[in-house]
Protein backbone atom coordinates (compact mmCIF):
# COMPACT_ATOMS: atom_id res chain seq x y z
CA UNK A 1 0.00 0.00 0.00
CA UNK A 2 0.57 3.46 -0.89
CA UNK A 3 0.70 6.69 1.84
CA UNK A 4 2.02 10.36 1.34
CA UNK A 5 3.08 12.59 3.91
CA UNK A 6 5.11 15.26 4.08
CA UNK A 7 5.47 15.78 0.71
CA UNK A 8 7.20 12.01 -0.69
CA UNK A 9 5.32 8.63 -0.71
CA UNK A 10 5.79 5.55 1.39
CA UNK A 11 5.20 2.24 0.67
CA UNK A 12 4.26 -0.75 2.48
CA UNK A 13 5.35 -4.09 1.02
CA UNK A 14 2.45 -7.23 2.17
CA UNK A 15 3.81 -10.56 0.02
CA UNK A 16 3.67 -14.03 0.27
CA UNK A 17 6.90 -15.11 1.49
CA UNK A 18 6.50 -19.08 0.56
CA UNK A 19 6.70 -17.16 -3.38
CA UNK A 20 9.52 -14.39 -2.58
CA UNK A 21 12.29 -13.48 -0.57
CA UNK A 22 12.96 -10.05 1.13
CA UNK A 23 15.68 -9.49 -1.69
CA UNK A 24 13.55 -9.76 -4.73
CA UNK A 25 11.05 -7.61 -2.75
CA UNK A 26 13.97 -4.99 -2.20
CA UNK A 27 14.71 -5.20 -5.84
CA UNK A 28 11.10 -4.77 -7.18
CA UNK A 29 11.00 -1.93 -4.67
CA UNK A 30 13.88 0.01 -6.09
CA UNK A 31 12.35 -0.56 -9.94
CA UNK A 32 9.56 0.89 -8.98
CA UNK A 33 11.28 3.83 -7.18
CA UNK A 34 13.50 4.07 -10.60
CA UNK A 35 10.47 3.90 -11.96
CA UNK A 36 9.04 6.52 -10.30
CA UNK A 37 12.25 8.74 -11.16
CA UNK A 38 11.10 8.01 -14.91
CA UNK A 39 7.67 9.53 -14.79
CA UNK A 40 8.93 12.53 -12.83
CA UNK A 41 11.67 13.25 -15.31
CA UNK A 42 9.68 12.60 -18.38
CA UNK A 43 5.52 12.72 -17.47
CA UNK A 44 4.13 12.83 -20.80
CA UNK A 45 6.02 9.59 -21.83
CA UNK A 46 4.01 6.73 -21.88
CA UNK A 47 4.91 4.20 -19.17
CA UNK A 48 5.31 1.50 -21.07
CA UNK A 49 9.08 3.43 -22.77
CA UNK A 50 9.94 4.15 -19.41
CA UNK A 51 12.69 2.26 -17.91
CA UNK A 52 12.34 0.72 -14.34
CA UNK A 53 15.68 -1.02 -14.40
CA UNK A 54 19.09 1.07 -12.71
CA UNK A 55 21.40 1.75 -15.35
CA UNK A 56 24.40 -0.78 -13.54
CA UNK A 57 21.89 -3.29 -13.62
CA UNK A 58 20.75 -2.77 -17.04
CA UNK A 59 24.34 -2.75 -18.08
CA UNK A 60 24.63 -6.59 -15.70
CA UNK A 61 21.94 -8.41 -17.39
CA UNK A 62 22.24 -7.36 -21.26
CA UNK A 63 25.84 -7.02 -21.55
CA UNK A 64 27.82 -9.01 -18.68
CA UNK A 65 26.05 -12.31 -18.62
CA UNK A 66 25.45 -12.63 -21.55
CA UNK A 67 28.75 -11.53 -23.34
CA UNK A 68 30.46 -14.29 -25.54
CA UNK A 69 33.47 -16.01 -26.51
CA UNK A 70 32.24 -18.04 -28.85
CA UNK A 71 31.34 -17.11 -32.48
CA UNK A 72 27.76 -15.89 -33.37
CA UNK A 73 25.61 -18.86 -34.51
CA UNK A 74 24.97 -16.09 -37.54
CA UNK A 75 28.21 -16.07 -38.54
CA UNK A 76 28.30 -20.33 -38.83
CA UNK A 77 26.09 -22.17 -41.38
CA UNK A 78 23.80 -25.11 -40.35
CA UNK A 79 25.64 -27.46 -42.44
CA UNK A 80 29.27 -26.25 -40.49
CA UNK A 81 27.73 -26.74 -37.34
CA UNK A 82 25.91 -30.24 -37.90
CA UNK A 83 29.53 -31.19 -39.07
CA UNK A 84 31.43 -29.79 -36.22
CA UNK A 85 28.89 -31.30 -34.03
CA UNK A 86 29.25 -34.63 -35.73
CA UNK A 87 33.00 -34.56 -35.35
CA UNK A 88 32.30 -33.54 -31.68
CA UNK A 89 29.78 -36.48 -30.59
CA UNK A 90 29.69 -38.52 -33.57
CA UNK A 91 27.53 -40.83 -31.49
CA UNK A 92 24.82 -38.72 -30.28
CA UNK A 93 21.76 -38.26 -31.09
CA UNK A 94 21.39 -35.71 -34.02
CA UNK A 95 17.44 -36.21 -35.02
CA UNK A 96 14.76 -38.49 -33.57
CA UNK A 97 11.10 -39.46 -34.55
CA UNK A 98 8.73 -41.37 -33.09
CA UNK A 99 8.53 -45.05 -34.54
CA UNK A 100 11.75 -44.54 -35.92
CA UNK A 101 15.43 -45.39 -34.63
CA UNK A 102 17.16 -42.38 -33.56
CA UNK A 103 19.83 -40.77 -36.13
CA UNK A 104 23.17 -39.72 -34.86
CA UNK A 105 25.50 -36.79 -36.01
CA UNK A 106 27.54 -39.81 -38.14
CA UNK A 107 24.92 -40.53 -39.60
CA UNK A 108 23.97 -37.33 -40.10
CA UNK A 109 26.81 -35.82 -41.12
CA UNK A 110 27.28 -39.03 -44.03
CA UNK A 111 23.27 -38.58 -45.56
CA UNK A 112 24.10 -35.34 -45.79
CA UNK A 113 27.16 -35.74 -47.39
CA UNK A 114 25.59 -38.31 -49.62
CA UNK A 115 22.90 -36.11 -50.42
CA UNK A 116 24.92 -32.77 -51.79
CA UNK A 117 27.01 -35.53 -53.60
CA UNK A 118 24.26 -37.10 -55.67
CA UNK A 119 23.03 -32.85 -56.24
CA UNK A 120 26.59 -32.31 -57.59
CA UNK A 121 25.98 -35.34 -59.74
CA UNK A 122 22.69 -34.04 -61.26
CA UNK A 123 23.75 -30.57 -61.18
CA UNK A 124 27.26 -31.76 -63.88
CA UNK A 125 24.72 -33.71 -65.50
CA UNK A 126 22.23 -31.09 -66.43
CA UNK A 127 25.15 -28.61 -66.78
CA UNK A 128 26.88 -30.78 -69.87
CA UNK A 129 23.44 -31.60 -71.49
CA UNK A 130 22.75 -28.09 -71.43
CA UNK A 131 25.94 -27.00 -72.66
CA UNK A 132 26.96 -25.04 -70.01
CA UNK A 133 26.32 -23.74 -66.38
CA UNK A 134 23.54 -25.21 -64.73
CA UNK A 135 20.59 -24.78 -67.55
CA UNK A 136 21.76 -21.42 -69.06
CA UNK A 137 24.47 -22.38 -71.16
CA UNK A 138 26.92 -20.08 -69.03
CA UNK A 139 29.83 -22.06 -67.18
CA UNK A 140 29.71 -23.01 -63.88
CA UNK A 141 31.65 -20.42 -61.85
CA UNK A 142 33.67 -22.29 -59.92
CA UNK A 143 33.95 -20.24 -57.01
CA UNK A 144 30.04 -20.83 -55.99
CA UNK A 145 30.60 -24.67 -57.07
CA UNK A 146 33.57 -24.47 -54.91
CA UNK A 147 30.80 -23.26 -51.45
CA UNK A 148 28.03 -26.01 -52.59
CA UNK A 149 30.32 -28.44 -52.68
CA UNK A 150 32.12 -27.59 -50.00
CA UNK A 151 29.76 -29.95 -47.08
CA UNK A 152 30.37 -32.95 -49.26
CA UNK A 153 33.79 -32.62 -47.84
Amino acid sequence: SASSAGGGFGFIWEYNTELFDESSIRLMAHHLLCLGKAVVRQPTVPLSLLDATPTKERQTVLHDWTASHTPALSACRIDQLILQQAKRTPHQTAVSMRGSPPLTYARLAAAARHTCAELLRKLATTTAANGGGAGTGEPVDDEAHQKHSSFVG
